[in-house]
């Protein structure tokens, strides 16, 4: 197979990491089933990082919601709907709000205070990404070295190990920033077919900021070279991506290329409870759902597809997988509540 997708998750605890690689593909074939597209076999890998930052993985079936343990928002199958509705109010209160921001921080006054506003923000709102951000220590690898370097670390390793085949690299939430953080190193041999980001922070100037020592409006961040395409996925009601355009925030890279800005709805929930910066919502949707696809399908040949849709199918008919996958991952049981609860975004 000359092609792989590799998946980086985001922020806070989760479950253990053969779960997490379960859920993210169950997740993908979602998405193909969602725009009736063949199954196809493909090979995922997950860059891991919660064993650096956590003790122990979250439990996917607590009940308790006060244990630390507690998962809020398990892997589920999303019931599907075609229509995209998009919220344009608030598009254009999030324009707005991106154009006031832009204009403040043109000011001299805001600069010199913004890197300890944005400290401040970072250390109540992102407590793995200060950690990151910030080079402590953690746990494992991580015990006598930065947690950023190593988890710099294993997605250069893997992207490394696989540089002779494309890659479609699937970055969520914080996963977006140890992405670009690697991809925009000096020199690197990584060569990257397709980016594609959900729910990222990248555009916040709080996160901007950490990445250049000069004013990130003015000085804008430069689209990586060695990304073919890059995509941005945001949901408009997903706080984690507050400025959910990145095309005027990352200037071209040498190929002319910027990020492409695309609203998604995420129309994740559990229990009652909406989620719009869920994983598994953002990689069943049907824009995802089609790049992937098509991704998969590029530049191969009609016998080469058959080949891997059959295979897919044997797989699925005789082997279980599926079946297999959810017996071995299985999230707990979903109770939905009689009345309507506000959402946690």
């Amino acid at each position: 197979m000359d092609r792989l997708i590799i998946g980086i998750h985001g922020l806070r605890n989760k479950p253990a990491a053969a779960i997490l690689k379960d859920w993210w593909i169950l997740s993908i074939r979602d998405g193909f089933d969602n725009i009736s597209r063949p199954q196809l076999t493909f090979q995922f890998e997950l860059v891991y990082w919660v064993d650096l930052l956590y003790k122990q993985p979250c439990d996917p079936f607590l009940l308790d919601k006060n244990n630390p343990l507690y998962l809020k928002n398990p892997y589920k199958k999303l019931e599907f709907n075609s229509l995209h509705q998009i919220d344009h109010k608030r598009q254009r209160r999030l324009e707005r709000l991106e154009k006031i921001s832009n204009q403040l921080f043109h000011s001299d006054r805001v600069l010199e205070s913004f890197e300890g506003i944005s400290d401040r923000l970072i250390h109540s709102r992102f407590h793995d990404l200060e950690v990151y951000l910030r080079n402590q220590t953690g746990y494992l690898e991580a015990s006598d070295r930065p947690i950023r370097d190593v988890i710099l670390e294993r997605l250069g390793n893997l992207l490394l190990k696989y540089r002779h085949k494309k890659i479609l690299l699937l970055a969520h939430s914080m996963g977006s920033i140890v992405a670009y953080d690697v991809l925009s190193q000096p020199d690197n041999p990584f060569k990257i077919h397709t980016l594609i980001t959900m729910g990222s922070p990248l555009g916040q100037p709080t996160i901007m900021s950490k990445f250049t020592y000069s004013n990130p409006v003015i000085d804008k961040l430069k689209t990586p070279d060695n990304v073919e395409k890059w995509l941005n996925l945001a949901d408009l009601r997903d706080i984690v991506a507050l400025d959910p355009t990145l095309g005027d925030d990352y200037a071209p890279n040498a190929n002319d290329m910027s990020p492409l800005d695309i609203f998604v709805d995420n129309t994740y929930e559990w229990e009652g409870v909406p989620n719009p910066h869920s994983v598994f919502g953002y990689l069943q949707t049907s824009v995802c759902a089609e790049y992937i696809h098509n991704f998969l399908c590029e530049g191969r040949s009609r016998l080469d597809l058959l080949c891997s849709r059959t295979c897919q199918a044997f797989r699925d008919r005789v082997l279980h997988e599926r079946a297999v996958m959810l017996r071995r991952s299985r999230p707990r049981e979903e109770h939905v509540p009689n009345r309507s609860r506000h959402s946690i975004f």
